[in-house]
């Protein structure tokens, strides 16, 4: 009952805020109704100064340079897409991919797989760029014949990336059982 109470009374209070309830005719003039004009007309008086070209060169000029950017992303992520898929077919048509796996299987170790995976693929990546440096080089100073700066290339790209790949494989070992001891205390 005495929510009611304060509903009826708020419900008093608000009726003559509404407009149901308010004065329809402006009685300060003494009943006169005066006319105001229509400010909220789309026509302007002045049709021959009045242009209606919306154009923002401004705005244009953003959204080209935005849609530069999105293209340019989309461009980047597609080429970085497909240098990661040739990255893995090429550790795969060479063997590096099955190897680690089939090592890691056999020795119940995913420690010894991904450190053989860690190894091959250094050690193949160091005769590829072993090869094309001497080659590089080679072109440059005109040392040697082609063919030998390439396997010299090779050779020692190949001897780099071994003790590069165990290197790799110390550091790592060191570095996560740092880690472990880290997170354990």
């Amino acid at each position: 009952m005495d929510t009611l109470k304060k509903l009826i009374i708020l419900l008093l209070f608000l009726t003559p805020i509404s407009e149901s309830f308010s004065q329809a005719i402006d009685t300060a003039n003494g009943g006169m109704n005066i006319q105001r004009p229509d400010t909220t007309t789309a026509i302007s008086n002045n049709d021959e100064i009045d242009i209606e070209d919306d154009f923002a060169p401004g705005l244009f000029f953003i959204a080209l340079l935005g849609l530069v950017f999105m293209v340019v992303g989309i461009g980047f992520s597609i080429a970085l897409t497909f240098l990661i898929i040739l990255l893995i077919a090429g550790l795969a048509s060479m063997g590096v991919l099955t190897t680690a796996i089939f090592i890691g299987i056999h020795k119940k170790s995913l420690t010894a797989g991904f450190r053989t995976f860690v190894i091959l693929g250094s050690t193949f990546g160091g005769v590829f760029l072993g090869g094309a440096s001497f080659w590089l080089y080679n072109t440059i100073t005109h040392w040697w014949t082609v063919e030998y700066a390439v396997m010299f290339g090779g050779l020692m790209g190949l001897l780099a990336g071994v003790l590069f790949g165990y290197a790799t494989c110390y550091i790592l070992q060191r570095l996560t059982s740092y880690f472990k001891k880290k997170f354990q205390s």
